[in-house]
């Protein structure tokens, strides 16, 4: 069979179980410069989906999220705008600058407790361990990395000239990027040298990097100091060896020609002499079609998303379709039932399935992939049918807990469509086809044999079955259009719309 019959969970998966040995160690990272976004969650939703699918297999699997806490803060977000004083901290390490809410030690764990936060709330399962790489490097970890990237200077800069499409005319580049001891800029030093043998680093702050600029200081640091890190292009394979990586994906932009994961691959097989981790490239998560950006206030932050939306659905939609494609979150409800429903009727499917009512070799290839999406998402915390409960919410009548904090957010945002919205205050003279069509009415109708109803009537009395629908909505809430008939009647009472007759 070909890749395109699987979904692509399954694929990736496979080639991890090809190539790889247990435990299979999924990692994942992120550069927490503002609040969490769709962005961030890319970064954590994709290889969580696969280390869920891996667990699901019975494989041993370790999964691990990468804060990359010591790069550089390199630009400030939209909801942080007015704070002014964070303008001076740019090129500083994310650990070292100030918490714009004062609640926490620095920036970066302010941040990081977000990701921890949303991580809760979106029931991500397997839950990662999480790893600050400012820790990791003032533990030594990358010393030898280090050490031997800067013996190695000239095979490593052709490597990353090379594989990063760069003519090299010289220019400066280094491995490593120093903490400076005057300003505190990780972003805008350049190292003239470093004396392995005295272990002291020496280099002067003088870079312009568009959003900030060096002090001109100039000095030297010890190496065991640990006040330096990797440059971008080793960090990330340096990582991943480190830590036995056995997949790790990235975004589009990584894995175009000339980006950072050929050098990491070529770095594992020029270098390292190692088979580089299976990799993935992902596409991005819209909102409202657009791209999420910190720095512009477009989307929306993820712990405003979780409000809006369930986990199971978010998880649903990011899931379901090819992971190199871009999804797009549209909070209009409208958008929201068609994916709520599509979980209804695969939960109703499964169902089948384990009843042995259809056999999986019925299936289209189009369910078998919504169902190995649907097997990923974590148990679905409501029985309703997600209208009925939109329907009940309205007619101030009883809805799970679980839906209600969604739908109440739902109104209180505007996000509801006009044409699901309404008020049960029927006329006080009902037409006389409304009449026939309720006398129509039996109690034991559910909402399908209710809609069906009006068609059926609508032949009877030779008229349009659209117009019949207009005058029941205009007879029952005075709107031309509303919730779908059948369900709304029926979450009104069939007993109690007849008594309408009566009064009529």
């Amino acid at each position: 069979m070909s890749k395109e019959t699987f979904h692509w969970v399954e694929n990736i998966s496979e080639e991890i179980i090809k190539r790889k040995k247990e435990p299979f160690v999924i990692t994942c990272g992120a550069t927490l410069s503002g609040p969490m976004h769709l962005g961030t969650l890319c970064e954590i939703l994709y290889p969580s989906l696969i280390a869920k699918f891996l667990q699901n297999k019975g494989y041993k699997v370790k999964f691990i999220f990468f804060s990359d806490d010591y790069d550089a803060f390199d630009s400030i977000p939209f909801a942080f705008k007015q704070l002014k004083f964070l303008k001076e901290h740019l090129g500083k390490p994310l650990v070292k600058v100030q918490d714009p809410l004062e609640c926490h030690k620095s920036y970066a764990e302010h941040m990081l407790e977000e990701v921890k936060e949303v991580i809760e709330k979106l029931e991500i399962d397997p839950k990662p361990k999480i790893v600050s790489m400012y820790e990791y490097y003032k533990e030594g970890k990358f010393d030898s990395y280090a050490i031997n990237f800067i013996k190695d200077y000239d095979l490593i800069r052709k490597i990353v000239f090379e594989t990063s499409l760069k003519e090299d005319k010289g220019q400066y580049w280094h491995p490593l990027m120093v903490v400076c001891k005057n300003c505190g800029k990780i972003a805008t030093t350049r190292i003239n040298k470093v004396d392995l043998e005295t272990e002291e680093i020496h280099y002067v702050c003088d870079l312009d990097v568009d959003y900030t600029k060096g002090c001109g200081y100039q000095g030297t640091e010890k190496f065991k100091d640990h006040n330096w890190k990797l440059t971008w292009r080793l960090h990330w394979p340096a990582e991943m060896d480190l830590h036995n990586t056995s997949a790790e994906g990235a975004g589009k932009d990584h894995h175009t020609k000339g980006g950072s994961w050929d050098t990491c691959k070529a770095i594992f097989e020029k270098y390292f002499k190692k088979e580089p981790p299976v990799t993935w490239k992902h596409g991005l998560i819209l909102y409202h079609g657009k791209k999420y950006s910190k720095s512009k206030g477009i989307g929306t932050p993820l712990r405003e998303l979780i409000e809006i939306v369930p986990p199971q659905v978010i998880k649903y939609i990011v899931a379901r379709a090819d992971i190199e494609s871009d999804k797009n979150i549209d909070p209009n409800v409208n958008e929201l039932l068609k994916v709520f429903n599509e979980l209804k009727e695969l939960e109703e499917l499964k169902k089948k399935l384990e009843k042995k009512e259809i056999e999986k070799e019925e299936l289209s290839r189009a369910q078998i992939k919504k169902l190995t999406a649907y097997s990923l998402i974590g148990e679905i915390k409501w029985k309703e049918d997600i209208s009925t409960a939109l329907i009940n919410y309205q007619l101030a009548k009883e809805v799970s807990t679980y839906l209600k904090k969604y739908i109440e957010r739902w109104f209180e945002l505007s996000y509801v469509p006009e044409d699901l919205k309404f008020e049960f205050k029927p006329k006080e003279k009902l037409d006389e086809e409304v009449i026939y069509f309720i006398s129509k009415l039996n109690e034991k109708m559910d909402a399908k044999e209710i809609h069906d109803l009006v068609y059926k009537v609508a032949e009877e009395l030779g008229k349009k079955p659209n117009e019949l629908f207009k005058k029941i909505y205009l007879n029952l809430i005075r709107k031309e259009k509303g919730p779908r008939l059948g369900k709304l009647i029926e979450a009104i009472g069939i007993k109690k719309v007849k008594n309408l007759i009566s009064n009529s």
